[in-house]
């Protein structure tokens, strides 16, 4: 891989894992902890990609986000929000400032990140965008798809038990393909069922 990521966040251990991770894809990786530090590198750095937490000190990732906007040297870099906000309106807002994703930490392994770090740094709507979803229980067609596929195990890894996700890869070759290639794959260790 290649390409330029800033990573803002106020927790070291959150920089640091996802430093590492990236940086093990060949990714150029610079990390900021607050908001005015990541403005300064936005400019210095010039990142393809940023990786935005919300709650920082000094200035919050939704005034970054604000700042940007009115910097057409930095406007047009791709912000995906990596928090522990959850909050209905703090998401609403982030996207409406421009941010293209808002994933929670909780929610989402450095794998995961990864992949909608890719996604985006390809253009988003190009073939290959990744998007993942949740299976719920008692949903449609869980138990038979279950029962008709027993690899799936009540939708838990088979390596470490930890919950299945549907995970959908765009096969967009045209204007009027809409179709995905599908696969199970585990939330936790990023293993295809």
């Amino acid at each position: 891989m290649s390409g330029k990521i800033l990573i803002v966040d106020d927790e070291e251990i959150i920089r640091r894992i996802y430093f590492d991770r990236l940086s093990a894809e060949k990714y150029t990786v610079e990390t900021a902890s607050d908001g005015q530090e990541a403005l300064d590198k936005m400019v210095s750095f010039s990142p393809n990609i940023i990786l935005l937490d919300i709650l920082m000190p000094n200035i919050s990732g939704l005034q970054v986000l604000e700042q940007m906007k009115t910097n057409p040297k930095i406007s047009n870099i791709p912000v995906i929000v990596l928090s522990n906000m959850g909050q209905d309106i703090n998401i609403k807002k982030a996207l409406e400032l421009g941010a293209r994703d808002y994933l929670l930490k909780s929610s989402y392994t450095p794998n995961q990140v990864l992949d909608k770090i890719r996604a985006n740094i390809s253009g988003g709507s190009e073939k290959g965008s990744i998007y993942h979803l949740d299976v719920r229980e008692n949903v449609s067609d869980y138990f038979r798809l279950s029962a008709d596929h027993p690899f799936l195990k009540g939708y838990r890894c088979a390596y470490c038990s930890q919950p299945l996700q549907l995970e959908l890869i765009s096969n967009k070759t045209g204007s009027d393909d809409h179709s995905f290639t599908a696969t199970f794959v585990c939330t936790s260790c990023g293993k295809k069922a």
